[in-house]
């Protein structure tokens, strides 16, 4: 980083006490989070944010955290490499948590699922067969 900028909590809010940040709070998601679409939505969100500072004077930090929003989504995006990085995870936030302080409840849902029902919940849910869904044209909050 160039002099006392710091690109984590200028330009995604992640202060100096939360960093370095996990591949969630990269993202800014909710930790363990199981729904590709949020994922992969959060990361592009992040990455467009990002490519605004590209031609400034801290291209450098720009591209490095470019970098890192991308590695962080094909991580969380392949089921064997998020189960393997959820695991290592949590394994570091409970090692941090104090004796008697309540888990956040992210991880202890985390820590209740066994690995293959963190792998299902990864998987994206069926949805309605094609033809099958709400008539095309149709509004979805006025129209009765």
């Amino acid at each position: 980083m160039s002099g006392s900028f710091d690109p984590y909590h200028v330009w995604l809010g992640i202060p100096p006490e939360e960093q370095p940040p996990d591949h969630y709070r990269l993202l800014g998601i909710p930790a363990f989070e199981g729904n590709p679409d949020v994922i992969e939505n959060a990361a592009d969100q992040r990455m467009a944010h990002l490519r605004t500072f590209q031609a400034g004077r801290h291209s450098a930090e720009s591209q490095r955290l470019l970098n890192e929003v991308a590695a962080a989504k094909v991580c969380l995006l392949g089921a064997g490499r998020k189960a393997s990085y959820d695991a290592a995870l949590h394994q570091r936030l409970a090692a941090q948590t104090p004796a008697g302080e309540a888990l956040d409840p992210h991880l202890a849902e985390f820590l209740q699922r066994t690995e293959a029902e963190q792998i299902s919940a990864m998987r994206p849910k069926a949805g309605p067969a094609p033809g099958k869904g709400r008539p095309a044209g149709r509004c979805r909050d006025s129209c009765a």
